[in-house]
This record gives structure tokens, C-alpha cells and sequence, in this order.
């Protein structure tokens, strides 16, 4: 199979059930540290941090279950983990200069993006944003980072493959995935991708399916294209389970990254086809949706997740992908879903109890339930909502979602009822779904 068609697996099967989607981070504060990440021949990464200024203590974002302390290795033999995500010097005087060792780990972090994975023969892919040091207050440092792969090696971000990297930054000043090996990149008209070359043809072949009409569609919903062409990266881990068809991923703003696992990848099939072009137009929404970023960490996710899921649904029927019948059957499907999450509690809360799948499916219903009381596609709604968060310059929130969903539907009232249905637990969450439909359909009228 030629590169150029290797190229197209690009934006796959990120967060359509357990990929990360976007999150973005607080801007940076001072600080200045230089990050060196220098990969090693055993496939682990030496990572070294400087200062100017004497620290105090490395401080890290916080992962689950001490993730840190069990995975990377202090270098330093006075440095010990003080808390999960802290670094300090054991007699507590400050320190211009850190080390640590950190090693790939085959097992996914729950909806949280892998530090560093092993991504194909000899080659690692870092997230930087979890390795970036932040102040007491949570707020990233101004850093510069350094990567230094193997010498038969290149890395990648981006743009084009180098030899190192030297004060790098992402263009855009935010966390990214950045790959050291020897896959090289390519670039087609509508991403710039490295790929495993282990990766099926027949999943490339769907994605040229798919994918030039979806960015034709994202484009004549939102007015615009991405600001970067995206930045897609795939591995392909096919092992010996011949009934396992596993996928996970994570996005960002202009970049991608996802696992496939599992035999069955190797050969088409109509669950797997169906999964894969579902997915892929999803993960597209997102690279649309980034023109509006949340205005803070608390943004519930059931606002970009459910409308992702709502508009990937219009755009397969825009596209023939889908028909009528498919559309309300997936309609009924996330109806159907969202009261089954809300027997544990309500969407307000869903993140904290790890049940993802309320936010999509949940998510999906409130972005329906609007379209139909606006008169309009949940794509619409979008463009507006960007326009609106824009406008701002500080993001979004859920209570300016609800302000315009008030506006746009000239009732205060079915605002108020969504507002009550994203953060009500309900004894019967059926009649509460069927309820928020009958009211949409009465403001329409």
C-alpha cells in the first residue's frame, strides 16, 4: 500500500466511547524551565528540567492513582515524590536542576492522555502536557522543551520530521503529542499524518470514503476550515485475541492520536466499518469545534461530546452515508442510553462517577432537543454558539450555552428546563427525556 494511502487513517476512532477529547489548559504563568527529553535504547525516556531560578518544588497536574510515583523513577537520590504530582528535595532546600526516568506503559489511563506510549517499532509518542510543570495554582510554566531522539531516529510534531528539537513550542503554546522513531510523516490535502505501517488497507480505504466529504460539509456548516492542516498519529497493535476490536484515542487542538488493538482490525467488517466511519467524522467535528474553547476545566463535557455525536449523525445523512431511518434510530439509540445513565445519577455529576458515556449519549439528547426547538441543525446551533464564545474572548460555559439557547429559541422557560435536566437526578429519567422533547416541540411550534 502506497503512503499516500497509509496517510488517510488520520483522525480514526478517538473519543467516540473511551478516547480523551480536547481539554484545554490554563495559560502559562512565569517561571521559565527548559524540558529535555532525551529517548533512550531501552525505549524509556530521560527527562531533565532547568531552571533559572531555584525551585522550591516540580509540581505537576494531577493523574490518578499516583500514577507518577509508580511509573517514572527519580534520578535524583536526595528527590522524593511528596505527594503524587510534587518533587522535592528530601532536605527541602530548593534545586535548579530535576530528573526523572519515565517508561511507556501498555495501560491506558482512564479518559486522561498517556504521558508516553510505545508507538510503533522503536518509536515513543510523549504528551507533554503531563509532563509540564505548573505553579501551587495549577497554571502551566513558561517552558521550552528539547527532544533528543535516538540517533537513527527523527522527531515529529506538526510540521516536518527533524533531527531534534531545540526550545521547541507548539504553535499554538498548549500541550501536544510529539513522536520520536522512524516512521516518517506524510502530508495529502487534508492532514499530515504518521502512521504505522502495520495499519490494515482496508480502514485507509474507508477513510478516503469518508473523509473528503465530511471536511466539505464541516466546512459549509461552521464557514471555515482548521487554522493547521491536523496532525494525525495511528499505531496498530493486532496481537492474537481474534475476537477483540479495540480502539482508543485522544485529540487535541490540531492533533490526534489513536490505538487500534486486537485482531479484529485485521480484515473488514460491517461492526468494524461501522465503528470506523462513526468515529472518524466525530473526531472531524472536534477539529471544528476547537475554534471555541471552554473557559475553564469545570466545562461540563456533555456540551462539545454530545454535540460532536449529534452533528456526526447530521453529517452522515448529508453525506448519504446514512439515511433517515439510521438518523432516528440513532436518535433513539442516545435516548435510550441517556436514561439508562440516569438511573446513577445526573449529567452534572457523571463525571465524577467516570459513567463517559452519559456525557456522549446525554449530551447528544440536550444538543437534539435544542435543534428541534430552535428549528435548526445542531450544526447551526454551533456556528452560532463559536461566534458567541468568541465574541466573548474567554471561552465558554455551560451557562452561556443555556443563555443562547434562550435567545435563539425566544423561551427563557425551555432554558430553564435544560438547565434543571443537566443537573437533576430523576427517579424516572425516561419521562424527564420525553418531557424535554414535548417542550422542545412546543417552543417550535
Amino acid at each position: 500500500m502506497s503512503g499516500q494511502r497509509l496517510i488517510v487513517l488520520g483522525v480514526v476512532i478517538a473519543a467516540l466511547l473511551g478516547g480523551t477529547a480536547y481539554v484545554y489548559s490554563r495559560p502559562a504563568p512565569t517561571s521559565p524551565v527548559r524540558v529535555t527529553f532525551a529517548q533512550n535504547a531501552d525505549g524509556s525516556l530521560a527527562i531533565s528540567y532547568d531552571w533559572d531560578q531555584p525551585q522550591s518544588a516540580l509540581v505537576f497536574n494531577k493523574l490518578p492513582n499516583d500514577y507518577r510515583a509508580r511509573q517514572w523513577k527519580l534520578e535524583n537520590d536526595d528527590f522524593t515524590f511528596t505527594r503524587s504530582n510534587e518533587i522535592r528535595r528530601d532536605d527541602r532546600r530548593k534545586f535548579s536542576h530535576a530528573e526523572i526516568n519515565a517508561v511507556p506503559d501498555v495501560n491506558r489511563l482512564s479518559k486522561d492522555y498517556q504521558p508516553v506510549v510505545q508507538y510503533g517499532h522503536a518509536g515513543v509518542l510523549v504528551f507533554t502536557g503531563h509532563f509540564w510543570p505548573v505553579d501551587q495554582n495549577g497554571k502551566r510554566a513558561e517552558a521550552r522543551f528539547n527532544f533528543s531522539p535516538l540517533s537513527e531516529n527523527a522527531v515529529f510534531s506538526f510540521g516536518e520530521p527533524a533531527s531534534e528539537f531545540r526550545s521547541w513550542q507548539s504553535p499554538i503554546n498548549h500541550p501536544a503529542f510529539v513522536y520520536m522513531g522512524p516512521i516518517k510523516p506524510i502530508e495529502t490535502e487534508q492532514v499530515i499524518a504518521l502512521i504505522d505501517p502495520e495499519t490494515p488497507a482496508w480502514i485507509a480505504q474507508e477513510f478516503n470514503a469518508v473523509v473528503p466529504r465530511s471536511f466539505d460539509v464541516l466546512s459549509d456548516i461552521f464557514g471555515y476550515g482548521p487554522d493547521h492542516k491536523p496532525n494525525l498519529f495511528l499505531t496498530v497493535r493486532l496481537g492474537d485475541d481474534p475476537g477483540r476490536l479495540s480502539y482508543a484515542g485522544d485529540a487535541l487542538p490540531g492533533q490526534f492520536q489513536i490505538t487500534l488493538e486486537g485482531q479484529g482490525w485485521a480484515h473488514p467488517s460491517h461492526k468494524g466499518r461501522k465503528v470506523f466511519v462513526h468515529s472518524t467524522v466525530h473526531e472531524a467535528v472536534h477539529l471544528w469545534q476547537a475554534a471555541a474553547r471552554p473557559s475553564a476545566g469545570g466545562v461540563p463535557g456533555w456540551i462539545h461530546e454530545g454535540a460532536a455525536d449529534a452533528i456526526t449523525a447530521e453529517i452522515l445523512v448529508t453525506t448519504g452515508l446514512w439515511d433517515g431511518a439510521d438518523f432516528h434510530e440513532d436518535e433513539a439509540r442516545a435516548r435510550k442510553e441517556c436514561a439508562e445513565r440516569l438511573y446513577y445519577g445526573p449529567i452534572s455529576s457523571a463525571e465524577k462517577r467516570s459513567d463517559f458515556r452519559a456525557l456522549y449519549a446525554c449530551g447528544q439528547v440536550i444538543a437534539q432537543a435544542v435543534s428541534l426547538a430552535d428549528k435548526s441543525s445542531t450544526g447551526e446551533f454551533w456556528r452560532a454558539f463559536i461566534g458567541r464564545a468568541e465574541g466573548g474572548g474567554k471561552g465558554y460555559n455551560d451557562e452561556m450555552y443555556f443563555a443562547l439557547v434562550a435567545e435563539r429559541t425566544d423561551s427563557p422557560a425551555f432554558a430553564r428546563m435544560l438547565r434543571r435536566f443537566a443537573r437533576t437526578p430523576f427517579a424516572d429519567p425516561e419521562r424527564a427525556i420525553n418531557e424535554l422533547f414535548d417542550e422542545a416541540s412546543a417552543v417550535a411550534r
